[in-house]
């Protein structure tokens, strides 16, 4: 993996992969989901349930090894940011720079991984803050939802 990754690189994936995988291993796609996401990165349930069972050894195990090989294989294919913005821009065919809060709940909670109605009005209430205002700017969201969740 060194031709992948920098020293440097290796050594961050490897402090927090024993941080949260004190066996020396991980034995299931939501514990590499917490590692990865910690890492910053954003894989979907989908793809971590496939990285678990693509790389998993006999044992059902996870180790370091093949963690760096889950790490390279998802950097190839992440670009979560850019392909988010490009979705809201999609669905923005005026070109205004936001979205309506009724616009964003239909898309969140119709396509890809589905939420709660709840879940959405957590979200625009975090974006508008105490404002009452409609209009979502995307980027602004996109922002709020690529920052970590504390205690996670």
């Amino acid at each position: 993996m060194s031709k992948y990754f920098s020293e440097k690189d290796i050594e961050i994936y490897r402090q927090c992969f024993k941080l949260y995988a004190k066996e020396g291993f991980v034995t299931s796609a939501e514990k590499l989901g917490y590692i990865m996401r910690s890492l910053n990165l954003k894989p979907t349930k989908t793809e971590l349930s496939n990285y678990f069972n693509k790389y998993k050894k006999e044992d059902g195990q996870i180790d370091f090894a093949e963690f760096l090989n889950v790490i390279h294989l998802h950097t190839q294919t992440e670009n979560a940011n850019e392909e988010i913005l490009a979705a809201f821009k999609a669905y923005d065919i005026n070109k205004k720079g936001y979205l309506t809060a009724k616009e964003l709940k239909a898309i969140l909670t119709t396509t890809g991984e589905k939420l709660s109605n709840r879940d959405v009005e957590m979200i625009i209430q975090e974006v508008n803050g105490p404002s009452k205002d409609d209009k979502i700017s995307y980027e602004k969201l996109l922002k709020i939802l690529s920052t970590p969740l504390s205690g996670f």
